[in-house]
């Protein structure tokens, strides 16, 4: 039996990546998870609109940040543009919150985003947050 990595589930219409493993693998197996959702997202003609969803690290631990920023980087090169990115990041680690900076500040200028991090009892409030957000979005 293999060991899940990550999982991608649906909560209120929110998009949902949880770690289960914090290893090179484990971020491989999110970006198979989100590549269909971004190019989705861009094929249905929304690239000018925001995509919302969670990422939760609070089972695993956050992964590595420069192997994430690598992978990424890769996947942004294949993309004619990058949807603006609401992220909302599940942890009960507080240095987690130096990662997430850290992961702004390195990707600022390839893609805009707006990141929050929310305690792992905070789930519900997560998916508010990026409800609220994308209904902003919406009105403007």
């Amino acid at each position: 039996m293999t060991e899940q990595l990550v999982e991608r589930l649906v909560e209120r219409d929110i998009v949902v990546y949880r770690f289960y493993a914090k290893s090179r693998d484990a971020v491989d197996k999110y970006l198979t998870l989100a590549d269909p959702d971004i190019q989705g997202h861009i094929d249905a003609g929304n690239v000018d609109k925001p995509m919302f969803y969670v990422i939760d690290v609070s089972r695993s631990g956050m992964f590595s940040v420069n192997y994430m920023r690598q992978r990424v980087n890769k996947l942004v090169g294949e993309k004619p543009k990058m949807p603006v990115s609401y992220i909302a990041y599940v942890t009960d680690e507080p240095q987690d919150s130096i990662l997430v900076n850290l992961i702004d500040a390195l990707t600022a200028r390839q893609l805009a985003h707006t990141r929050k991090i929310f305690a792992a009892d905070k789930f519900d409030d997560a998916i508010d947050w990026l409800i609220v957000m994308r209904n902003k979005e919406l009105r403007e």
